[in-house]
């Protein structure tokens, strides 16, 4: 299995330390895991399966494994920003807000390991999400060249 590039550069203790406060969940396909607007408590890796973003009703990505979901709520405070539903059976670790912070509070070092990783997953969806943008409007340029 592929794992997040955290958990390479995790000493044995801050593996442990993470490890403790997964939660495996196993998933059938088409379950709602938060709706958009929902309070972050909590955040999720997918190790296993494919999962639909919606945003205002209408599917805007997919996530695979082994990637995060519900991050951006966990530490901005902010309500998700979108629907997650798996579209396969899924195994995924659930990490509690609560959980995270206090694990992250009692090592810097893992603090600094994990906020930098999280910085390169939003930033990587970001990129992703401006190519699907560039897309739509090269696609409307064309109808509108089209009419």
């Amino acid at each position: 299995m592929e794992i997040l590039p955290i958990l390479r550069e995790l000493t044995d203790e801050q593996f442990e330390s993470l490890l403790s406060i997964c939660i495996k969940k196993e998933l059938p396909a088409l379950t709602v895991i938060f709706e958009e607007g929902n309070q972050s408590e909590d955040m999720y890796i997918l190790t296993e399966g494919s999962l639909k973003v919606l945003f205002g009703g209408k599917r805007v990505g997919e996530i695979y494994p082994v990637s995060t979901v519900g991050e951006m709520g966990v530490f901005t405070g902010e309500p998700r920003s979108a629907r997650v539903i798996t579209v396969t059976k899924c195994t995924l670790l659930r990490i509690m807000k609560n959980d995270l912070f206090e694990v992250l509070e009692k090592d810097k070092d893992f603090y600094i390991k994990f906020q930098k990783v999280m910085f390169q997953d939003v930033a990587y969806k970001l990129r992703m999400t401006n190519e699907t943008i560039a897309k739509l409007n090269r696609y409307i340029s064309k109808l509108e060249k089209k009419y």
